[in-house]
């Protein structure tokens, strides 16, 4: 569905546990995953970059959830390998590190950590709820993939996201 380099947010609805045919860099859009957990579509987002911000709005709000899947591109190079990586192997694990911030700050107020894969294996199949209790009120969080290695990650640092579930608390005067 897409060809080029690009970062940030993408809006797909394309899934497939296909990694022979589905799981090449061409394919980065698709979840590893037999459809969107709520509605029809889902996110992407893609780290190899850098941290990817999403921002809540103007009115902070506590981060209750969100679905967590793995790409199908990213559990293929994790799983097989490809021509520039090897999979993952025992002493290897891959995961999701969130900040969240607070009025345009640059300080981070809470983190949260959801492992896509621990000690080379996939931490869960299909769509898996991060239950984000240790992020505080923010109106921003920045996600970013992280692994275990040394130096630079060589996975594709990409993860599908869905239902995401804000708390805004409004003061009653």
């Amino acid at each position: 569905p897409y060809e080029g380099y690009w970062e940030g947010l993408a809006l797909s609805n394309h899934c497939s546990k296909d990694c022979e045919n589905d799981g090449k860099p061409d394919d980065q859009l698709y979840a590893y995953v037999d459809g969107a957990y709520s509605g029809e579509n889902f996110l992407i987002c893609n780290c190899f970059f850098g941290g990817v911000e999403l921002y809540l709005g103007e009115d902070p709000a506590f981060v209750e959830s969100l679905m967590v899947a793995n790409t199908t591109y990213l559990h293929a190079v994790a799983t097989q390998g490809n021509h520039l990586t090897l999979p993952l192997d025992k002493n290897t694990s891959i995961w999701i590190e969130a900040a969240g911030y607070l009025d345009g700050s640059d300080q981070i107020q809470a983190t949260a950590k959801f492992y896509l894969y621990e000690n080379g294996e996939p931490a869960f199949d299909g769509w898996e709820k991060w239950y984000m209790t240790s992020m505080c009120k923010v109106n921003k969080i920045v996600f970013d993939i992280k692994w275990s290695g040394k130096d630079y990650n060589p996975y594709p640092a990409y993860f599908a996201m869905d239902d995401i579930r804000l708390v805004r608390h409004k003061t009653i005067e």
